[in-house]
């Protein structure tokens, strides 16, 4: 019998294609794992993918979750490539760290630290 590669809470989350979904996040769970597997499946998609925007505690969270990404397109064989940081508002200094696919659809990654990062500010002037 084959084992489930997800836990169940993880499968559940994976399986419900809710456009918006909620969830109680705790530490070291899987939840930030699970999500980097959801998205590179949406992104990489060559019909109907999409950008995705991640924010994360800290720029450590957020490259944490560019790594699980990079490891899951090559684990679909989607080609992808690091962007590296790219600076989305210099005048805020925003930067995110961005993964692109061959779909032409990216990844981004950044702090939801308001020191990193104003989402209000942003949108108010985008």
């Amino acid at each position: 019998m084959k084992q489930p590669y997800f836990l169940p809470y993880q499968q559940r989350w994976l399986d419900d294609q809710s456009r918006l979904k909620v969830a109680e996040k705790s530490r070291r769970i899987g939840w930030t794992y699970v999500q980097a597997f959801e998205d590179v499946r949406d992104a990489a998609k060559a019909d109907g993918g999409m950008d995705v925007w991640f924010t994360s505690a800290d720029i450590s969270a957020a490259r944490e979750y560019i790594r699980y990404c990079e490891t899951f397109a090559r684990v679909f064989d989607k080609a992808a490539r690091s962007l590296g940081e790219i600076v989305i508002a210099a005048e805020d200094d925003i930067k995110a760290l961005v993964i692109e696919f061959s779909s032409g659809k990216r990844i981004n990654a950044l702090s939801s630290n308001p020191k990193g990062f104003s989402l209000e500010g942003w949108q108010s002037r985008h």
